[in-house]
């Protein structure tokens, strides 16, 4: 809490504020928790001075009120439920990717992190019809991909489509910072109708702008981590979107076992974190030879449970749930 200083109002000169310190009110705290008359005898100092003094230390530092129901009423308006275009992960996520939240998938390479990102982009601009930005961190980035799910969903004119999806290519991590950037602030100016009707934002892979700066002669790395972290938190949060983000998996330091890479710092980002398992990947019966069933598991929620399991089937094309 700031320190209470003479020329905070009329009220407050140097006597006074002498005077105040003299029974222990250095603060604003101080002198906010007091009782006043109780003040006003030990300090002498004039109770009406003593209104005043706190009338500008409320106005000037605290929090603006909240009514709870008109909280609420706007928390419903603007929260949205997205599904990933797949029954058996949307159950897992309690219903899919919640917006004002980031999730985080992590896996191995060529686990389907990026045809779980094509999948969701599909049933967004289908299902809800909202708009989607998808920055590409790889070259992984394929409108034909895209175009061939929605045929799959039943739309005999997918191209119609494609225009509620826009492409941000980032391959450094200050190209990642400035695309964060742009996108915030089309969406304050409102400009451009489509980030009007923007709800999904994807990243894919935000590890591989993240590695070239960690270790060697660079300091400055965990800052850098910090500041795409925030900057997605603060596009989830202020502009109700859903950020689903895609991660790599590596060896932990403690008995080789495989976790999501950029460290502990990064760790506190995601809302929810799901891994694609490397186990999970296999033929079955069940599955044709070009279809491989895999097992995704939450490790990390801010709403459930955690260690919970969901098998889907990744094809050529999308992900979908085991028939």
């Amino acid at each position: 809490m700031a320190l209470l200083k003479a020329g905070l109002c009329t009220a407050l000169n140097n006597t006074v504020l002498e005077n105040l310190r003299s029974v222990g009110i250095k603060t604003t705290l101080d002198f906010i928790t007091k009782d006043l008359e109780a003040v006003a005898q030990q300090a002498s100092v004039p109770y009406k001075d003593l209104l005043a003094i706190r009338r500008v230390i409320l106005a000037q530092y605290s929090g603006f009120p909240l009514n709870g129901a008109e909280l609420y009423d706007n928390g419903v308006l603007t929260m949205a439920i997205l599904s990933t275009g797949c029954t058996s992960i949307d159950e897992l996520l309690d219903g899919g990717l919640y917006t004002a939240e980031v999730t985080e998938v992590a896996g191995s390479i060529a686990a389907g992190k990026t045809q779980m990102c094509f999948t969701s982009a599909a049933s967004v601009i289908c299902k809800t019809k909202q708009n989607v930005i998808f920055v590409d961190t790889c070259g992984s980035f394929s409108a034909e991909r895209i175009s061939i799910i929605l045929e799959e969903n039943g739309e005999s004119e997918p191209e119609q489509f494609l225009s509620q999806v826009r492409c941000f290519t980032a391959f450094d991590v200050y190209e990642l910072i400035g695309a964060l950037e742009t996108i915030r602030h089309n969406k304050q100016r409102q400009m451009d109708p489509f980030f009007e009707s923007l709800k999904l934002l994807i990243v894919d892979n935000v590890a591989s702008v993240i590695y070239p700066i960690l270790g060697g002669p660079q300091s400055d790395g965990q800052s850098l981590i910090t500041i795409i972290g925030q900057k997605l938190k603060i596009l989830a949060v202020e502009f109700s979107l859903a950020v689903l983000i895609t991660n790599n998996l590596v060896s932990s330091e403690w008995g080789g076992t495989l976790s999501a890479s950029l460290g502990r710092v990064w760790s506190h980002v995601p809302h929810t974190r799901l891994v694609i398992l490397p186990h999970g990947n296999k033929h079955t019966a069940e599955t044709p030879e070009r279809e491989t069933r895999r097992e995704m598991m939450i490790v990390k929620s801010s709403r459930g449970p955690t260690n919970k399991c969901c098998n889907f089937i990744i094809a050529s094309s999308r992900l979908s749930s085991v028939r």
